[in-house]
């Protein structure tokens, strides 16, 4: 039978490979919320990090190879059946079944994306962090310098 020590380790490091934050991994695996806001976990004598916690550690490195592996392999089984029923569908001579699988197996590989969202709005409804997102983002802080350059840093464009 496992001890409450161990069912909490284990809980701790299962929200820790999920991503969740230190504290709410230890709130999560029993611990109050007062010791869980110091972030520290009892190792022995001393109170140390979970993420130091050799056994935690441990835990979280196994369940996310874990986690590395099924998706691998989930990712290689979509693809290797993709493969089967384009094989299948050339040697039947059903070319469009085949482009079906080929396209199936480059959007499983992130080769290509369904659909991407081209609209904007339009600068003049645009808020201030939306246009520095936007000059930001489409790489435009040369072309914002040189027109402060050349109009000055007032709002109005002459």
């Amino acid at each position: 039978m496992r001890g409450a020590a161990t069912i909490r380790r284990e809980t701790l490091a299962r929200e820790l490979a999920a991503g969740a934050t230190v504290r709410a991994a230890l709130v999560a695996a029993g611990y109050t919320e007062k010791s869980a806001k110091s972030g520290l976990i009892r190792h022995g004598r001393k109170l140390i990090s979970p993420w130091d916690h050799p056994e935690v550690a441990a835990q979280v490195a196994e369940i996310r190879e874990g986690a590395r592996e099924r998706a691998q392999i989930t990712t290689a089984d979509i693809v290797q059946r993709l493969e089967d029923a384009r094989t299948g569908a050339m040697e039947d001579r059903k070319y469009s079944a085949a482009v079906s699988a080929t396209m199936g197996m480059a959007k499983v590989l992130g080769l290509i994306a369904d659909k991407v969202d081209m609209t904007m709005k339009p600068i003049s409804e645009m808020t201030e962090e939306e246009l520095k997102n936007f000059v930001r983002q489409n790489g435009l802080e040369d072309q914002l310098a040189e027109l402060h350059k050349l109009y000055g840093d007032d709002d109005t464009v002459h």
